[in-house]
């Protein structure tokens, strides 16, 4: 056998087996692969808190029930539609939260809402820190993480003002969004489930005015952006996931 053929069989043999060890299952992820080590595109984070509402039973108690803090995209193909707070993985980030807290940070101006620096917003949206109840993996990497309801009240109140001095600087990184608003997670759920395609679903929701820095006095309709719609699609539809160092890690 000639000398380059056997480099060209030999090749080949070592390709098929780095394959095989590598072999992504039906998730599209490697076995045994963790999440620092996943090809990630962007990622970013869901806040999710918890209001005290009257119980529908009739019961004088109130419970907790869950919403999601949404952002509206100011700019874009989707321009006017609703979603996480996140963006695309940028040079130097190797580790999905990263790109979560940085995207966080900037579009949800924490520096001027809630006072917090990019290190604190990565240490608290950090698995370690306990905070965030799940991390969706589908390509993407959504953090779901839970911020008190101090916190959401202060975000929102104070996040047309802060959005106005940044731009007044024309700082473009932190207008990327111009509206919040908060949806019922159960909602949010539904409209995902009952939705055929990721595209122009709708939900109601209670959007802060930018004037007061307060509700709305009536819900109104917002429109989902798809990638939300995909990040969330498998955690609401109970779709089949592995999980990966931690069991909050969910890889579909």
């Amino acid at each position: 056998m000639k000398k380059r053929q056997k480099q060209f069989y030999f090749l080949l043999l070592v390709t098929n087996f780095s394959f095989a060890m590598q072999a992504p299952t039906k998730t599209g992820i490697a076995q045994g692969t963790r999440l620092p080590q996943i090809r990630f595109g962007r990622a970013g984070v869901l806040p999710v808190t918890y209001f005290m509402k009257p119980d529908p039973k009739g019961s004088k108690k109130k419970k907790p029930v869950k919403y999601a803090l949404l952002s509206r995209e100011s700019r874009g193909k989707d321009k006017g539609t609703y979603d996480a707070f996140s963006g695309s993985r940028e040079r130097g980030q190797t580790h999905p939260v990263q790109t979560a807290a940085m995207e966080l940070w900037e579009e949800g101006i924490l520096q001027n809402t809630l006072g917090w620096s990019q290190p604190q917003t990565l240490k608290y949206i950090d698995l370690n820190a306990g905070n965030t109840e799940l991390i969706l993996v589908s390509g993407s990497v959504l953090y779901v993480t839970k911020f008190s309801t101090k916190n959401i009240n202060k975000w929102r109140s104070k996040f047309y003002s802060a959005l106005n001095v940044k731009k007044g600087a024309q700082q473009d990184k932190f207008t990327e969004k111009d509206r919040i608003a908060v949806v019922r997670w159960n909602e949010l759920k539904n409209v995902i489930n009952n939705a055929r395609f990721a595209t122009g679903v709708k939900v109601m929701a209670r959007v802060t005015d930018p004037t007061t820095g307060k509700d709305k006095q009536n819900q109104q309709v917002i429109t989902l952006r798809p990638i939300l719609v995909k990040e969330l699609r498998g955690h609401f539809k109970g779709w089949n996931y592995k999980t990966g160092k931690s069991p909050k890690i969910h890889y579909f």
